[in-house]
């Protein structure tokens, strides 16, 4: 529905006065998420992390995705995220517990895109 607002104003000697009615948007509290517009994959947060950091990433279609983690020597040592997923806005969480003090790479490919990224784990 449409919402009007208007002041009331009591002058100190009694009398009252009336503000124009003023039209607002209601807002429902419920906050949109467009559908993103490219692939991107964002920086781990925190970095350097200990034990577990989050990896951010963004679909704009259906797509395959694999979100995969890397020592420095470039073995694989987590896949995070192997599967299809509709449009969207997602994170992945990655805990390091059981691996050592180092430099990883993390990579997302979908469809014909792939994006690296490093992040540091300090323990």
């Amino acid at each position: 529905g449409q919402w009007f607002y208007r002041l009331k104003q009591i002058d100190l000697d009694g009398t009252v006065h009336f503000t124009d009615g003023v039209q607002v948007d209601v807002l429902t509290g419920v906050a949109e998420n467009p559908v993103p517009k490219e692939f991107s994959l964002d920086q781990n947060f925190p970095n350097p992390f200990n034990p577990s950091t989050r990896i951010e990433y963004a679909v704009p279609n259906e797509s395959h995705v694999r979100l995969e983690v890397f020592n420095v020597i470039g073995q694989l040592v987590a896949t995070l995220v192997n599967e299809v997923r509709p449009a969207g806005y997602y994170a992945a969480s990655f805990n390091a517990t059981s691996f050592s003090s180092g430099l990883y790479f993390y990579r997302m490919t979908a469809g014909k895109t792939s994006f690296l990224k490093k992040m540091v784990l300090v323990k």
